[in-house]
């Protein structure tokens, strides 16, 4: 049942898917029988004139399961740059596996821009893949992951990327349907380690018509900007 669960959130994320101030001048005037004692005000400085400058986002603790825990980017990063935020995660210690799902829309500077996806941490892959009792696959074999993630996206480019002390298999695609109105780039990464599973399934996606000639980088650097912020520890 608890496996269940975890399986429930990860396919819950296909309903998901698709100028300056002048300072005021004293009213006060020095009498003209004595000379003034008080001090002139400072004029100010660029330093002091100068908008606050926001701190930069945090990773915060997505997740924990078999005493490996991820963090990264998740509703304090997005709460900054989308209008629409959702996310959710299992946090049973002693379930099969644990699980994140998030659904960042509505980028404010950029309407039809979004950002979804989910994380998992478990044993092995099979509440992942739908592996038929009759088929005699293992899911803790060996490049079982990488032919599953290849059926997934049989057009992806594949790299091994080193993120602080995890190494991850990657996965990428770019899907270009700007004359259908949307291009969706997708990133599918896996790391094992000390017995532990961590796969990563996000999905950048521009809808509208004013998609423009930069909409495959732009959803390539918003995909590598949120992934570069997880760390496994």
């Amino acid at each position: 049942m608890k496996r269940l669960l975890c399986l429930l959130l990860l396919l819950s994320l296909a309903v998901w898917g698709a100028g300056c101030g002048k300072q005021a001048e004293s009213s006060v005037q020095p009498s003209e029988s004595a000379p003034s004692t008080e001090t002139p005000p400072a004029a100010p400085t660029a330093a002091s004139t100068a908008a606050p400058t926001e701190a930069p986002a945090e990773a915060e603790d997505l997740l924990a399961w078999g005493g490996k825990t991820i963090s990264g980017f998740g509703r304090n990063w997005a709460e900054r740059i989308f209008s629409s935020v959702e996310a959710a995660g299992t946090d049973e210690e002693d379930a099969d596996c644990a699980s994140f799902a998030f659904d960042f829309a509505e980028m404010k500077d950029r309407p039809g821009l979004s950002l979804n996806g989910s994380i998992y941490l478990g044993k092995d892959a099979s509440v992942l893949f739908d592996i038929p009792e009759e088929a005699e696959l293992d899911p803790l074999a060996e490049g079982f992951l990488a032919e599953q993630v290849k059926a997934l996206l049989p057009e992806a480019k594949e790299e091994t990327l080193t993120l602080g002390k995890t190494v991850w298999n990657v996965r990428t695609v770019c899907q270009n349907e700007a004359e259908k109105g949307f291009v969706v780039y997708d990133l599918i990464a896996w790391s094992e380690e000390g017995g532990v599973l961590a796969y990563v399934n996000a999905a950048a996606v521009l809808n509208g018509s004013d998609i423009g000639e930069d909409a495959a980088g732009t959803l390539r650097d918003l995909a590598g900007e949120w992934f570069s912020s997880l760390e496994i520890r």
